[in-house]
């Protein structure tokens, strides 16, 4: 028992004395929980979520560290040092989760949002960025966006009138996936179709 509790210290020890230094500052993490508590006081305050980083940028500066359990997230608010990071491979790494896995299609394979920086990954990025680019420039983009649009709006304004008030980030999700899969399958969605809702 004593030889695990003097394990525990060290290793208490070696986090606060040693690892954290290796990281830009921000709040105190607690062992294990790391920033959970400090950011559950700031939610109950009500305040959107990019109100709860300017916030936290502001008392330590414009790079800073949250701890999520025992993983570090390095924040960066200022423009000029967000495009210096996403120049740089040095930033380009990932963390691996168990769980991320259990949401590809195909097991082992790779996924660019969430693999860490390889020579498989660098193709499979650059693939993903031309075919957004050849998407985007399309002249079919504005027809499918005012499309998807009046859908929300419609589906808004009769959620508003059933209650009072809305969850717009909801509609916000809703409005984003609806173009993308319009964009993606080149087919205009109905918001209730069965294959949309299977595609969410």
């Amino acid at each position: 028992m004593f030889g695990f509790l003097a394990l525990v210290a060290y290793k208490v020890f070696y986090f606060y004395i040693y690892t954290l230094k290796e990281y830009p500052p921000g709040p105190t993490p607690l062992p294990l929980i790391g920033n959970g508590i400090n950011l559950l006081f700031h939610v109950f305050s009500n305040k959107h979520k990019h109100e709860i980083i300017n916030e936290i940028g502001r008392d330590y500066g414009p790079v800073f560290t949250l701890w999520f359990e025992p993983f570090p997230y390095v924040f960066v608010l200022e423009t000029q040092s967000v495009m210096e990071v996403l120049k740089s491979k040095s930033f380009s790494g990932r963390p691996h989760l168990a769980f991320l896995e259990e949401l590809k299609c195909t097991k082992n394979s790779i996924s660019t949002l969430s693999a860490d920086l390889s020579k498989e990954w660098e193709v499979l990025r650059k693939v993903s960025y031309t075919a957004a680019r050849r998407t985007t420039s399309s002249p079919l983009l504005p027809y499918h966006a005012v499309h998807v649009l009046d859908q929300v709006a419609d589906k808004m304004i009769q959620e508003n009138e059933r209650k009072s008030g809305i969850n717009v980030d909801q509609y916000m999700d809703l409005t984003t996936l609806s173009l993308l899969s319009s964009l993606a399958f080149g087919y205009k969605f109905n918001l209730e179709d069965k294959e949309f809702k299977e595609t969410k």
